[in-house]
């Protein structure tokens, strides 16, 4: 991502209005408002790992192979679960599918997909089980190499610091935020800090992970720590954003999220 401030030619000419509001309602052709929140509640002592709620590694696909979806329960039959992300061309795909009966057993998307970076649950009732979407046909889950995005039981939607800009789009990278939480356990989770990492993967120049900004933050008193970027921070298409973290001292829970603004080129 290189520093550059916000086209100043597309915002709104009005110096009274508020350009992120304006934004968040949809009144500025060409402009959308993405806050990206995630979660991972397990990571090992001195381990780096993205924050998102399946923990472990996450492997990002190559080409559009992530192609079904499942719960882990049975009393999600037939929920409708919405699916964002990438198709083949890098092109943003909203589209919803419902679970099977059983919901056990996988359904295969529309779309075949190369990114997914957000899932909910459009039902009246919350998912009973864990629903995730990735590679291949499945039953009750996807393994580890295979899992790219999964709903933790009750939350309604997934929560992966990650998202990845779209073909024909810029993303414009305003703050990210991140803390560490406390767990009794068992087994306890409390590390003496952790440190967060804010990176970038420029996939369409296949370029290797770029490190763009760290901060740690210590398990005293509130954990919480936001850094804005002023002038905001640019990421062009086909660029994966994440942030990763590594506790040190004990096992880690943490959360982490930024917010983009993400314009039509």
């Amino acid at each position: 991502m290189r520093t550059v401030p916000l086209p100043i030619s597309r915002i709104p000419p009005d110096p009274a209005s508020d350009f992120y509001f304006e934004v968040a309602k949809g009144d500025i052709p060409g402009y959308s408002s993405i806050n990206k929140f995630g979660t991972n509640q397990d990571i090992a002592d001195g381990t780096e790992e993205i924050v998102w709620s399946g923990s472990g590694v996450y492997t990002f696909s190559t080409t559009a192979d992530i192609t079904h979806i499942v719960s882990s329960s049975t009393s999600d039959n037939g929920k409708t679960i919405e699916i964002q992300g990438l198709d083949s061309n890098w092109d943003l795909v909203v589209q919803e599918k419902a679970l099977g009966s059983p919901a056990t057993t996988g359904v295969a998307l529309d779309t075949a997909l190369i990114r997914v970076f957000r899932m909910r649950v459009n039902d009246a009732s919350t998912n009973v089980g864990t629903v995730q979407c990735g590679v291949g046909a499945v039953t009750t889950a996807f393994t580890a190499g295979n899992l790219r995005a999964q709903v933790d039981v009750g939350n309604g939607q997934t929560l992966m610091a990650i998202y990845t800009v779209p073909a024909g789009k810029t993303a414009y990278l305003t703050k990210y935020y991140c803390s560490v939480i406390g767990d009794p356990g068992p087994p306890s989770r409390a590390p003496d800090y952790s440190i967060f990492r804010l990176y970038s993967v420029d996939r369409a120049n296949g370029y290797a992970p770029q490190l763009k900004h760290a901060v740690g933050a210590a398990m005293v008193g509130t954990s919480l720590v936001e850094h804005e970027f002023l002038p905001a921070g640019l990421a062009t298409e086909k660029t994966d954003i994440y942030i990763t973290a590594q506790p040190e001292g004990d096992i880690g829970s943490v959360s982490a999220g930024f917010d983009l603004v993400v314009v039509d080129d």
